[in-house]
């Protein structure tokens, strides 16, 4: 019979862990580890697969570069002037309805002013909550 404080791995049941380490031996947690990468992986190749042409462009160093280049050239919403900083460059004409990658079409917002525009989570009655 175990000590206390030992108890057997609960994948293999045949290997004595310390308690609290986790319920799995090194080896059982390798093997864990590389199974959630690999499912990790596989869920992001079926992500990916669904999303349209037009948001696969959002994750390119291409976009990286010119939003990095826009913010850094523009600091400040564009809404909340004149104190709050922006973090998102925002499409004036959004990609889908044809609207350029041009720092002409691009809008630097806070992120507040950004979920506002798409109405996304937060607001109520048009405020921010």
């Amino acid at each position: 019979m175990p000590s206390r404080g030992l108890r057997l791995c609960s994948r293999c049941r045949v290997a004595l862990i310390k308690v609290g380490t986790g319920g799995l031996c090194p080896s059982c947690r390798a093997q864990k580890d590389q199974e959630d990468k690999e499912a990790k992986r596989e869920r992001q190749r079926e992500y990916n697969a669904t999303r349209r042409p037009e948001d696969r462009f959002y994750g390119t160093q291409r976009w990286r570069k010119m939003r990095d280049s826009f913010l850094r050239d523009n600091p400040v919403c564009q809404m909340c002037e004149p104190y709050v900083p922006a973090t998102v460059a925002h499409h004036i004409k959004e990609r889908k309805d044809g609207g350029e990658d041009s720092r002409d079409n691009l809008m630097a917002l806070c992120h507040r002013c950004h979920e506002e525009i798409h109405g996304r989570r937060g607001f109520a009655n048009g405020r921010y909550e």
